[in-house]
């Protein structure tokens, strides 16, 4: 993993949530941790993949839960 790609993915990921970049570590919950509803980290995981000009499934967004596996699962479909 790329220190610039990770970072691109948090920064675009930081703005498509409206938080600071700061609060996204790897391990953090988008419901227990950053106590966003389904709906919003739906919405904002399919603005992400927009802007990356990547494409998520609606299966892969429903099975991310972390911040981690948005920034692993874009990784690989920038690498595609």
């Amino acid at each position: 993993m790329s220190a610039e790609t990770v970072s691109k993915i948090k920064s675009t990921l930081a703005e498509v949530l409206g938080m600071d970049e700061k609060l996204l570590m790897p391990g953090s919950d988008f419901e227990n941790d950053l106590n966003l509803e389904k709906l919003e980290v739906s919405e904002a995981l399919a603005r992400l993949a927009e802007k990356l000009d990547v494409d998520f499934s609606t299966e892969e967004i429903e099975n991310m839960k972390t911040v981690g596996q948005v920034i692993t699962r874009a990784e690989e479909k920038l690498d595609e």
